[in-house]
């Protein structure tokens, strides 16, 4: 880290063109799956005052350009100007070859982590809680996307299929690319299925919305945090994933509330979901395979986040199964 550290500080002095810029206290915060974050003080000087700020580095992994550090910090930045909850962003860097990858610099919010604070609370505060995380939800999707989005935004967004047809034309090619056949078994349920799931209403999605990526400040406000993959999408693809994560961590009761806060709040009846609780499976599934297959690169690690990882699986291949009626001889293979 000392050497990230040095690598930051000589950045921050070449970009604001003072000599007398410092990096203190960079320390690792709890990661994400594909990200490294690292909080630190700068220190500088002004008139031989010291001015010292607090920041979140955020290194982003080489995922498809239109998800990257640019368009996270674009929608930060739009988000917050907007009144949303989220973390002030201050630059953004694309250039790999200063730190090793693209990252975002962003104010730090004295928090708590999300998960720590409603999995501990008593009955009563925990549904208190579940309401607050629900509402940020609400909150994103009532806003005008027109005014987050980027140039990223579907061409085809009159489709009332196009949520679907954008998911299933990714996760054919994820998995053809990395050599599996499982989807052809879930396939042919989901073209049977799609035409009765037109577009409900069309909103900004976070896409990967659930209680890792909240953070609690002093003031028990909620940021959401983690934008890679926000996009425009039939809202209901959000809200289909949020409670399929529930699944995922066995939390089936908490979804279930979940969706009727979701509904009591924001006045929308959501109806069926199944379809698009079928993606969201399939997605994670395909998430958890992958990163089963880096593990094994990674003998160190391996058992640890098998375990991990497998957990997860047979959830939502049991949720999977529960909807689909369609069995995967391979992952249950896998499963043992």
């Amino acid at each position: 880290m000392k050497e990230l550290s040095s690598k930051l500080q000589k950045y921050l002095s070449d970009k604001s063109g003072k000599d007398n810029i410092t990096v203190e206290n960079f320390e690792k915060l709890n990661l994400g799956f594909e990200t490294e974050k690292y909080s630190f003080t700068e220190l500088s000087y002004v008139d031989k005052e010291p001015v010292v700020n607090k920041f979140v580095l955020r290194m982003l992994p080489d995922i498809d350009e239109c998800y990257g550090a640019k368009n996270e910090f674009t929608t930060m930045d739009r988000l917050y100007k907007e009144g949303f909850p989220v973390p002030r962003v201050i630059l953004h860097e694309e250039d790999e070859s200063i730190l090793g990858k693209p990252f975002l610099l962003m104010e730090y919010i004295e928090n708590r982590w999300f998960p720590t604070v409603i999995l501990k609370a008593s009955s009563d505060q925990q549904m208190y809680w579940l309401k607050k995380f629900t509402e940020l939800l609400v909150k994103l999707h009532q806003i005008d996307w027109k005014k987050i989005i980027t140039d990223k935004a579907p061409k085809n967004i009159d489709d009332p299929f196009f949520t679907i047809d954008v998911y299933l034309t990714n996760y054919i090619t994820d998995w053809k690319k990395h050599g599996f056949s499982l989807y052809k078994t879930t396939l042919a349920w989901l073209k049977e299925q799609r035409e009765n799931y037109p577009a409900k209403r069309v909103g900004f999605n976070h896409g990967d919305f659930h209680f890792a990526n909240v953070i609690v400040a002093e003031d028990d406000t909620l940021f959401l945090i983690d934008w890679s993959y926000s996009n425009v999408r039939d809202i209901r693809m959000d809200i289909a994933y949020s409670f399929c994560v529930f699944h995922m961590e066995k939390q089936g009761e908490l979804g279930k509330l979940f969706l009727d806060y979701y509904e009591e709040l924001s006045g929308e009846p959501m109806g069926d979901l199944a379809f698009y609780e079928v993606l969201s499976a399939i997605q994670l599934i395909f998430f958890c395979i992958i990163s089963i297959e880096k593990l094994k690169k990674e003998s160190e690690n391996y058992l640890k986040g098998l375990k991990h990882f497998k957990f997860w699986l047979e959830n939502l291949y049991k949720f999977l199964v529960e909807r689909t009626e369609v069995r995967i001889p391979e992952i249950e293979e896998m499963l043992g």
